[in-house]
């Protein structure tokens, strides 16, 4: 098995990239990530850091002061140094028994997601680097769009990171992504012969596994270059066997009655659940369409108040499907058929996108949003959108 990180500058568009391989079923963990869950509250490192850096860093209710922390331990190399010695051997156990658990799965491919890893011992973890790249103006707009700051203040972000030559000099790959996927917004309604998907209009370009044929399409470069990585590890195998139409029946009946592309329910269920019918969240999410009981028992006194239908019959691939499938058809009628403001508000509720959608940094119109300034939210969009487009060239047929 070959492990291959992916690191890359902020606003370089690396969850875009990293989402590629997701979709292709390329099994990941995010350096990232697990830097966040080893200090959460409960965590046995937080009393060692507490004893370093001060037990003004733990909160009250024992949660981390993040901040506080950072403005302690980046104060001088010895503070950075320490943080590292606690925080790194735990990242790096992590990531050991996440490619532990792909090597006994038999997969040949597995990536390392981190904005730091060069430097760190997670690089030792890696057979080969990926460094995303982008231009400076366009990473500092992502930023400023992203974070709702000031492209100022988003420069002066980006050129306090490890400069872009220090990356580059340990890469085995370059992917540059100096664009972004399609904006993909689906048709109020649709005839019995439309075309899904489309995108602003024009029916969305299919992103084809041979370079030649991404090449054509947006995000070239990073499309083939990822496919390339991919390809070249034989991680792919057979499109269709990772991305798969499981449970055809129940998605085509629920997909028709609540006006939705299958494609798009399939890229959801993929994603999460991994068309695992008794998945089961860190947050009792449940079922192919991982749905909680607040959002369960909300969708049943609108669909099926009469019904005995109880939270548990969400590991039902039909009381899933259905339940999932009506939930998806809200968010797109609630925000305009905009696939990823849709996927945003599945994945943290109507409050959570309706807030950001009143601020002009995340939203032009009040009704898409335009950035997705929560790195879970932001991940999960793009996994969405990358899963979709790999649908949609696999089975879509298009036509004008």
């Amino acid at each position: 098995m070959i492990t291959l990180g992916i690191t890359g500058r902020s606003g370089c568009g690396k969850s875009t990239v990293t989402a590629v391989f997701s979709a292709h079923g390329v099994p990941l963990a995010d350096a990232d990530q697990l830097s966040r869950e080893i200090l959460l509250p409960s965590s046995p490192l937080l009393p060692v850091l507490a004893e370093r850096f001060g037990e003004e860093i733990l909160r009250p209710d024992g949660s981390l002061d993040r901040r506080l922390l950072a403005d302690r331990a980046f104060a001088t190399p010895e503070g950075k140094a320490a943080l590292d010695l606690i925080t790194h051997p735990e990242i790096v156990r992590r990531i050991r028994l996440a490619k532990q658990a792909a090597q006994e799965a038999g997969a040949p491919l597995f990536v390392l997601d981190g904005a730091v890893i060069v430097g760190t011992a997670a690089e030792a973890e890696c057979d080969r680097l990926a460094v995303v790249t982008a231009p400076f103006e366009t990473s500092v707009a992502r930023i400023a769009q992203r974070d709702g700051i000031a492209p100022e203040m988003a420069a002066r972000r980006l050129n306090a990171q490890t400069p872009e030559s220090v990356l580059l000099a340990r890469a085995d790959y370059v992917l540059c992504n100096d664009a972004t996927l399609p904006r993909w917004k689906l048709p109020r309604r649709r005839s019995a012969n439309s075309c899904w998907p489309r995108a602003a209009g024009k029916v969305v370009p299919k992103l084809r596994f041979e370079c030649e044929e991404i090449a054509e399409q947006p995000c070239a470069g990073v499309f083939a270059g990822a496919w390339r990585v991919v390809s070249a590890s034989g991680a792919h195998a057979n499109g269709k066997g990772i991305l798969p139409c499981k449970y055809s029946a129940l998605v085509e009946q629920y997909a028709a009655e609540y006006d939705l592309d299958p494609l798009l329910v399939y890229s959801f269920i993929r994603t999460e659940s991994g068309f695992d019918p008794a998945a089961t969240s860190s947050v009792n999410a449940r079922g192919l369409m991982q749905m909680t009981e607040e959002t369960f028992l909300w969708m049943r006194s609108k669909l099926a108040a009469g019904e005995n239908v109880t939270f548990d019959d969400l590991y039902d691939p039909a009381v899933s499907l259905r339940y999932g499938c009506y939930y998806l058809h809200l968010c797109l009628q609630r925000y305009n058929g905009d696939v990823a403001t849709a996927a945003a508000a599945y994945h943290s509720g109507w409050g959570t996108v309706d807030t950001l959608l009143q601020m002009e940094e995340h939203s032009a119109d009040g009704v898409t949003l335009q950035g997705f300034p929560y790195n879970q939210m932001h991940h999960y969009v793009e996994k969405i959108t990358a899963c979709y487009a790999v649908y949609t060239r696999l089975y879509g047929t298009n036509q004008d």
